[in-house]
C-alpha cells in the first residue's frame, strides 16, 4: 500500500462482497481498490495506512453498502451523502467538497443526496432503523463513512462517499450480523453456516438478502465505474 507515489484514486470498501462486482476497465497505476473491514476503527486504520503521505493528486472514494432509513428508498439506490454524522459524536457533522460532489453527479446517473449517519453496530431491525432516522434525520446508515472521511480530511486527502442501499427502512435482517464477524471485521462464514444449519428456517430470508446485496453491489459498481471514467 505504501508505494513511492500514491495512485490518484483509491476506492475503499469495508467488505469484499461490496467490492466483488467492481470491475473498472481502467484500473491501473492510477486506481487502486482496498478493503478496510467493518467498523470505524478498521476504516480509520485503513485510510491512515493507504495515505502515509498525501498529495493533491489523491482522491478517496468511500464506497459500500448502507441501510435505508428513509421510507421508499429502494434497494440498489445510490446515495451521495452531503452531510455525514456519527452517533458517537452527535454534535459533529462532516461535509464533502461541493466541487467533488458535482463531478460525481455530473454523469447523470440517478442518485439521492442526504444525510448519512455512521453507527458502531449493524442495525438489524426496522424498529432500530426507525429510531435512528427520528434521532438523526439521516436517510441512510453505515458503520465506516464518518471515520474514513474524517481521517482523510485530517490527512488532507480529498474524498467523497458513495453508498448503495442494500436493505430498506422496513427490512429487518435475518441474522444479527454483529455476532458473526471475525477478527478482520468481516462476516465469519463458518459461524453463519453453523448457525443456519441449526436454524434452517432462516435460509429463504438469507437467500433473499444475498440477492438484494448482489443487485446493490452491481449498481454501486456501475456507478463508481462511471465516476472514475469522468475523473
Amino acid at each position: 500500500m505504501e508505494s513511492e507515489k500514491s495512485p490518484a484514486i483509491t476506492v475503499l470498501f469495508a467488505l469484499p462482497d461490496e467490492a466483488r462486482a467492481f470491475k473498472s476497465n481502467i484500473i491501473s497505476t492510477t486506481v487502486r481498490v482496498a478493503i478496510s473491514g467493518m467498523g470505524a476503527a478498521k476504516a480509520k486504520q485503513a485510510v491512515e495506512s493507504l495515505f502515509p503521505r498525501s498529495s493533491e493528486r489523491d482522491l478517496l472514494l468511500v464506497c459500500g453498502f448502507a441501510g435505508g432509513l428513509k421510507e421508499g428508498l429502494e434497494v440498489g439506490t445510490v446515495v451521495l451523502p452531503d452531510s455525514i454524522l456519527s452517533s458517537e459524536a452527535p454534535n459533529e457533522a462532516l461535509t464533502i467538497d461541493d466541487r467533488i460532489v458535482w463531478i460525481v453527479e455530473a454523469g447523470g446517473v440517478k442518485s439521492v443526496k442526504g444525510k448519512l449517519v455512521s453507527v458502531p453496530r449493524v442495525l438489524t431491525s426496522r424498529e432500530e432503523k426507525r429510531a435512528c432516522a427520528e434521532r438523526t434525520g439521516a436517510i441512510a446508515v453505515d458503520m465506516e463513512t464518518f471515520a474514513a472521511v474524517k481521517t482523510a480530511q485530517a490527512l488532507g486527502v480529498r474524498c467523497v462517499a458513495i453508498r448503495v442501499i442494500s436493505d430498506g427502512a422496513d427490512d429487518s435482517l435475518p441474522l444479527d450480523f454483529n455476532a458473526f464477524s471475525n477478527a478482520q471485521g468481516e462476516p465469519d462464514r463458518g459461524k453463519i453456516i453453523a448457525y443456519v444449519l441449526l436454524h434452517p428456517r432462516k435460509i429463504p430470508a438469507l437467500i433473499r438478502l444475498g440477492a438484494r446485496s448482489s443487485f446493490a453491489a452491481k449498481n454501486l459498481a456501475a456507478f463508481v465505474d462511471g465516476v472514475i471514467e469522468r475523473l
